[in-house]
């Protein structure tokens, strides 16, 4: 932070108000779309190459708790086999999965929730509008298990906790659109502020959550649901509506406006041409590198397990690696292993469903 600091002091702050970002304006009734794409030849069968997404305008970036209250909120109602809409929409087998949008996406000026989904038929769009709107009527009147909430808290704690070796970049890059929009990005790093604030607002108010729900979700006329279907003549459209839009452009130019194009585009091939100076670029080198600490290894038997213990700091978070030994397995189940070590934990046991075990 020293260094960051000295670096820094040397500019002024760039006065960012001549391209801030407006507002969007807020819709007065929910509106709907559908839109045609290519065909997937690698893809599912034609009839279920339909997708169909949900949206809805959210909060300012701005307000750090709200866009954090709509994240919590996003992870109950979406992820893991405890969600409602895993259980509603997921569950019943009627689409390919969720699609990449889905979620909530806080990276820009007004943010959004979507919930998107591939793979379905056509004739069941419908039918998912009206589940959606069925498990948003079903979240508010039931509201959140205990239990599912707490772990949503506790996976946001140890995220909290836990670093890997890319954490400046993640922060860097995940705090780059708030100070793009000039939110305060001191309070947004500040998570555990949030996190108390959210705890405090559900100790006072057991249906905080499903309140806040109802004005986000059920109450928000900006909403849109934007449905895509394969069309077999999606690109000879594409071409023909390139073509045209391509014509009625250079039809509009006039001799020095063609002549303007010309010379930039050679400004712009020498440019790609031109031999470029890496030594611009910052370089890390060897000497620069400290040489790691050695932590000593205490070595304990528990249930005549061998163990090895190191002690070191990790922010609060203990790490725990176990080896098993598959020497007696066979060889036709040791090419299984990369597959049971990668689903074993969306399984129940013997003492507890699946449910439970997430």
């Amino acid at each position: 932070l020293n260094y960051v600091n000295d670096y820094l002091s040397g500019y002024e702050r760039i006065d960012s108000s001549y391209s801030e970002v407006p507002n969007q304006t807020k819709w007065s009734e929910p509106k709907k779309l559908h839109i045609t794409s290519r065909f997937d030849n690698m893809g599912a069968p034609k009839e279920k190459q339909n997708q169909i997404g949900i949206g809805f305008l959210m909060s300012d970036i701005r307000d750090i708790y709200e866009s954090f209250l709509l994240y919590f909120i996003t992870e109950l109602l979406v992820k893991g086999p405890n969600s409602y809409f895993y259980k509603t929409l997921i569950e019943p087998n009627i689409s390919g999965g969720y699609s990449q949008m889905t979620g909530y996406d806080g990276t820009i000026k007004d943010t959004m929730f979507v919930l998107g989904l591939q793979d379905v038929d056509k004739n069941d769009f419908e039918k998912i509008q009206n589940i959606f709107d069925a498990t948003i009527e079903q979240a508010i009147e039931r509201g959140f298990d205990e239990r599912h909430i707490n772990s949503v808290i506790h996976n946001l704690e140890l995220n909290m906790k836990h670093q890997t070796t890319k954490f400046g970049l993640g922060l860097l890059f995940n705090l780059t659109p708030l100070m793009n929009h000039g939110g305060d990005v001191i309070e947004s790093v500040n998570l555990s502020n949030a996190v108390n604030k959210l705890k405090e607002n559900i100790k006072a108010n057991p249906k905080y959550l499903q309140e806040k729900v109802q004005q986000h979700f059920k109450d928000n006329k900006h909403k849109l649901v934007l449905t895509m279907s394969p069309d077999d003549d999606y690109e000879k459209k594409f071409v023909t509506r390139e073509t045209l839009n391509l014509e009625t452009k250079v039809k509009n130019l006039s001799e020095t406006d063609k002549q303007r194009v010309f010379e930039d585009g050679k400004a712009l091939a020498k440019a790609q041409k031109a031999h470029e100076d890496i030594n611009c670029l910052p370089c890390l080198k060897l000497t620069d590198v400290k040489t790691p600490v050695k932590h000593e290894l205490e070595f304990e038997k528990i249930e005549k397990v061998p163990l090895q213990l190191c002690q070191t700091n990790t922010n609060g978070v203990v790490y725990f690696r176990g080896i098993l030994d598959a020497s007696t397995l066979s060889d036709d189940n040791k090419k299984l292993l990369p597959l049971f070590a990668q689903i074993v934990d969306q399984f129940g046991t013997k003492t507890c469903n699946f449910r439970d075990f997430d």
